[in-house]
């Protein structure tokens, strides 16, 4: 059985706030000077501290604009694929969070019901269909590079989904592994098993070194 290691990080910065947004799989918004910062930190940190053998990442520009900069300090060719992307909310993509619950008031309470996982943004795509997305890509590129560190770049809800679903056996916990921008989470995984290493972690300049395993 070989082990290998999946490491997941979020895009980083991008020139509006997040948490007011839904760019979903609107692809108007880049990574601002921030961002490139926050990357270079990022690209800096995986390789004092790891060896990658592949790196993924969702094909819109917030993301694989990261992941551009990780791969060109890592010297390797970077895969982009739409099965990355952030959730699908349909006519909400790229609208902002208080103009959609005005425009569509009966969706709020779904909104923030976080274990709902049908719940669709009036269109679009479920939280149930993302995460479904999001684990048949990952389970198809582990067994691809089986014993090999994968490196993926990808988005908030749809990571959270993945990690939740990974780690904790049900995506609806979701809510609990929510990543800060250009952050790292470290899993270990095989056929039968995962195991959290590290999450979350914000690299920074020049940071020490990472214990071996």
């Amino acid at each position: 059985m070989q082990t290998g290691q999946l490491l997941v990080a979020r895009h980083a910065r991008v020139t509006r706030p997040t948490d007011s947004w839904f760019d979903g799989q609107g692809d108007s918004t880049r990574i601002g000077v921030e961002g490139i910062g926050e990357a270079q930190r990022l690209a800096q940190y995986v390789e004092q501290n790891y060896t990658v053998n592949t790196i993924y990442a969702s094909d819109l520009r917030r993301a694989s604009d990261t992941a551009r900069i990780v791969a060109e300090t890592l010297a390797l060719p970077l895969i982009l694929s739409e099965e990355l992307r952030e959730i699908d909310y349909g006519y909400a993509n790229g609208m902002e969070i208080s103009e959609f619950l005005a425009k569509f008031p009966e969706r709020h309470q779904g909104l923030y019901a976080t274990r709902d996982m049908q719940y669709d943004y009036g269109s679009g795509e479920s939280r149930q269909a993302g995460y479904e997305r999001m684990r048949a890509f990952i389970d198809y590129i582990v067994a691809k590079h089986a014993g090999e560190t994968i490196f993926i770049v990808g988005h908030l809800l749809t990571l959270a989904l993945l990690l939740s679903g990974i780690l904790e056996g049900k995506a609806e916990s979701w809510w609990n592994c929510r990543m800060d921008t250009a952050a790292l989470t470290e899993v270990l995984v095989s056929t039968d098993e995962a195991r959290l290493m590290m999450f979350n972690h914000l690299p920074a300049f020049n940071s020490t070194k990472r214990a071996g395993l």
